[in-house]
């Protein structure tokens, strides 16, 4: 096989083409594939949309505009669900109830507890209505900014305040929570952020601080790496860049299991920088070189530079597109490097799953991966993920997989039997195709025009036809035996695509020799 004709690859597609074609087989063998996000019940009943928000108090909950809340509540949502499935004996022993059983009096003493820890968690918006839900596990946020850890323990003082007033669920007005933070937060001249002093004294970095009014939830103050005290399941909910490597490395470093939403891949390039690599250290140098896995190192032999370009096109932020055709190739590349995660787990001795937000379209950042120790491993306290296992409660997810059959189909018409039927698409025929089928009819239909004219040599599409329509025009044009080149400025308002037919025998010269 061949990459198709007339299309010239973009880099990151010469990359995924070079995988794809060097070792299909290996390559297919060793992909993980996505599983469905596992199911979330009560006694069998499926909980509220709106679960766990509508049984925590508002300071809890997710404030601001109507579309972020409902996509940062279903983030928090779907990291919430892998947390209960994947903790020992959750139906048993662990609060996955619709009712927040936390309360100011609730005793949280234990000789055995969980620590959870949140990496990155900011202003605890995962990890509060973690603490909440599961009072006999330690929940600890680390965090480099003092300023999001302040807020932390005001939401903290706020949560404890209503529990008493017995102010729970999302018919309490989020408009008056939200005026209340932000004019606690906000005051002083020009909207300056106020940071807790104490938080900025270094005697107080690098240590737990219990919060007052959920004493099961703490924050630490210091850099992923700075954290070393033992804990037994680490989060990192979009911790920017190499932020969500350094906190894989902290747990497989403690033997903890752990939960990894990446976000904003792009930043792993060694040609963009990283803000967190940047205020953690003040150097833009990262300490993670890539690919981490020996697969892709070693038997791909995928290099840092090929690395880039699929970390630059897997930053893909256009989540109206996910479950449709467009832009299936690069989020393959984003798929190719959270395997290269997953691969490097694996080859730490751990167990790895991978799966998606639900819905998909809470953020285009909605890959999670899982990990835990091996069952063989003896040294891990607790034992995790049986929801997780091919034979638990989770399923493949057909769908998930599709983009990387779409992208083969595209690159190197690989066709795959997996099923994608119910694939947003208005394609009728099912064929994998980045394009749909009308859009191709659209395109073939003009050059087919054309061809026919025999009073034009040449057609002009019109400018602004976007990178995407102008690379199906390149690649239809080449199949139909036509001449195709890109005209005009470098704006995709400017550019354009001009046509031409090839030039015949000369039928003279035949007829006079």
């Amino acid at each position: 096989s061949v990459a198709k004709p007339g299309v010239v690859l973009k880099r990151f597609e010469a990359v995924m083409t070079k995988i794809l074609l060097q070792n299909s087989e290996a390559f297919a063998g060793e992909l993980p594939q996505y599983l469905k996000l596992p199911p979330l019940t009560d006694a069998g009943t499926p909980k509220s949309k709106e679960w766990p928000f509508d049984v925590l108090p508002p300071a809890a909950s997710i404030c601001g505009k109507r579309n972020r809340v409902w996509k940062k509540e279903a983030q928090i949502r779907s990291m919430i669900q892998c947390v209960l499935n994947m903790l020992p004996r959750a139906k048993e022993s662990l609060c996955a109830c619709h009712r927040c059983v936390y309360t100011s009096d609730n005793s949280i003493k234990s000789k055995r507890r969980m620590r959870i820890v949140d990496f990155g968690g900011g202003s605890g918006n995962l990890a509060l209505p973690l603490a909440l839900l599961l009072p006999q596990c330690d929940v600890v946020i680390v965090d480099l900014k003092a300023s999001s850890l302040e807020l932390a323990h005001r939401r903290a003082k706020l949560v404890h305040s209503e529990l008493k007033q017995n102010k729970i669920g999302k018919g309490i007005n989020h408009s008056e929570y939200n005026d209340k933070m932000v004019k606690d937060l906000y005051i002083g001249r020009r909207g300056r952020k106020l940071l807790d002093v104490a938080a900025d004294k270094a005697d107080c970095r690098n240590i737990h601080v219990v919060c007052e009014g959920v004493p099961n939830l703490k924050t630490f103050h210091g850099d992923i790496r700075s954290y070393t005290d033992s804990f037994d399941l680490g989060l990192a909910l979009h911790a920017c860049g190499e932020a969500t490597d350094l906190a894989m490395n902290q747990c497989i470093k403690g033997g903890a299991a752990f939960l990894a939403a990446p976000c904003c891949v792009g930043k792993l390039s060694k040609e963009k920088n990283n803000p967190y690599t940047f205020q953690a250290t003040q150097s833009n140098n990262s300490s993670i070189s890539y690919p981490r896995s020996d697969f892709f190192r070693t038997t791909m032999n995928i290099s840092d530079t090929e690395f880039d370009a699929l970390a630059s096109a897997g930053d893909y932020g256009e989540s109206v597109d996910m479950g449709t055709w467009k832009g299936s190739s690069r989020r393959a590349a984003k798929t190719i490097i959270e395997s290269d995660r997953i691969l490097w787990a694996k080859q730490m001795g751990y167990e790895t799953s991978l799966t998606r937000m639900q819905p998909w379209t809470a953020s285009p950042k909605n890959d999670i991966l899982v990990g835990w120790k091996s069952r063989e491993d003896r040294c891990s306290r607790y034992s995790f993920c049986s929801s997780f296992h091919n034979g638990g409660l989770c399923r493949l997810c057909d769908d998930s997989n599709a983009d990387m059959y779409l992208a083969s189909e595209h690159l190197i018409g690989l066709n795959n039997p997996t099923s994608m039927s119910s694939m947003s698409t208005d394609n009728p025929c099912g064929t994998a195709s980045e394009w749909s089928a009308v859009e191709e009819d659209g395109v073939s239909n003009t050059l087919r025009i054309f061809v026919a004219d025999e009073t034009k040599t040449e057609y002009k599409f019109p400018r602004g036809e976007g990178p995407r329509r102008r690379k199906l025009i390149h690649h239809l044009a080449e199949t139909m035996g036509l001449r195709h080149q890109s005209i005009g400025g470098k704006s995709n308002k400017e550019r354009s695509v001009l046509v031409s037919k090839r030039q015949r025998p000369d039928n003279d010269n035949n007829l006079n020799s």
